[in-house]
């Protein structure tokens, strides 16, 4: 059995938030073995072909065996131990850009930590979709980025569709329960509502949300609506021709000077420097 290194840490831009390489470029026999990076940001799906051997979430253990694809969500690493001539996909996506991406009805598809086994069908459907996405990260030039967030998506729905034959990991029910959070955060982030309301609508205390955001995403659920809405609002001044006062009032701040002191808060910078090109660090 040949063990996964740990995730890599690729050098992420805003331009090219996925990232694709083959399997087995993490067995440890290529790349030597070293403790997992527990990067809070990154979702890791790992699609084998061919294979098997065992996935481990967070300390409970999944016999697995090519087709099969897992699920790990921002916050949760899966560590495999796999046999020799084990073949497939690892595909690393930056979490930032999943909440712009995914529409907000599957993201609870990607919120829990999941081994899907598919049918036969949907597994050629799954290599195809894997197959088109590793393509389209290795090109260059037009058309690139495009490809890699068309592909990315078609592999999400897949999942969506697949989930009836997953089998839940552990941190699964907290999982569920951010992915769901995140979906509402989607609908209502520029309404500003009290995480009070946020949990009410979920059916659960805020001390619970609490607890499930600190375990799955390493954040508070405050923390989560203001990235949301940094994320926008950063959307808005590099692609946007909205003046900050008018992006102000779209994202539901009350007077632009308050939206620029958060602004300036989380990014260093003035929304007009930032603008600008003037970003902080």
């Amino acid at each position: 059995m040949r063990e996964l290194c740990s995730p890599a840490l690729p050098a992420y831009d805003a331009l090219d938030p996925i990232h694709v390489e083959p399997l087995a470029a993490r067995l440890a026999g290529a790349c030597g073995r070293g403790p997992p990076h527990r990067r809070r940001d990154l979702q890791q799906l790992t699609w084998i072909s061919r294979g098997e051997g065992t996935c481990e979430f967070d300390g409970r253990v999944h016999v697995v065996k090519g087709p099969v694809l897992a699920v790990a969500p921002p916050g949760v690493v899966p560590l495999f131990e796999l046999s020799p001539g084990a073949e497939g996909l690892v595909v690393l996506a930056l979490g930032e850009a999943l909440a712009g991406l995914v529409p907000p009805e599957d993201m609870a598809a990607l919120a829990r930590p999941l081994v899907i086994v598919p049918s036969e069908g949907a597994a050629g459907q799954l290599a195809a979709a894997f197959g088109f996405l590793h393509g389209e990260a290795a090109r260059c030039g037009a058309g690139r980025r495009s490809g890699l967030l068309a592909g990315y998506l078609r592999i999400v729905s897949l999942i969506a569709r697949a989930a009836e034959t997953a089998i839940e990991a552990p941190g699964g029910g907290d999982a569920a329960l951010v992915g769901r959070f995140q979906a509402r955060i989607e609908e209502r982030f520029t309404a500003h509502d009290p995480l009070e309301d946020y949990a009410a609508a979920l059916g659960v205390g805020l001390p619970r949300l609490s607890r499930a955001c600190r375990r799955v995403t390493g954040k508070a659920p405050l923390a989560l609506v203001h990235d949301r809405l940094m994320l926008e609002a950063r959307r808005g001044l590099i692609f946007g021709v909205m003046s900050v006062s008018k992006l102000s009032d779209s994202l539901g701040f009350s007077d632009a000077a308050y939206f620029s002191r958060f602004f300036q808060k989380r990014m260093g910078v003035a929304p007009s420097a930032y603008r600008g090109g003037r970003h902080g660090g």
